[in-house]
């Protein structure tokens, strides 16, 4: 995941895209692994302004946190979920997942 996150933050969001489902087929669906793959792609995708894409990843990477008790994972997706709402115009949501 680290290799696929350097050419996200290098603005390659489309390769970071494409390396995190690439990623996303060797972690099986269980693994809180892919809690991060998924928090990984939900942030590419809200740069490319798939928002409702991106709130979809990260609302199922929080629940894995949750499940898998995975504190900086549900850390990672309520941050991006919350922007992704500031994003989408619905502040409501956003105050509300990040309090």
């Amino acid at each position: 995941l680290w290799a696929v996150e350097q050419p996200d933050a290098a603005g390659y969001t489309h390769l970071a895209l494409a390396g995190c489902s690439a990623v996303a087929a060797l972690v099986p669906a269980d693994d809180v692994r892919r809690g991060y793959v998924l928090a990984q792609s939900a942030r590419a995708l809200r740069t490319l302004g798939a928002l409702e894409a991106a709130r979809e990843r990260y609302e199922v990477s929080e629940r894995m946190g949750q499940r898998h008790r995975d504190r900086w994972l549900r850390v990672r997706s309520v941050t991006g979920l919350g922007a992704t709402h500031h994003q989408l115009g619905n502040y409501p949501a956003a105050r509300e997942v990040f309090e």
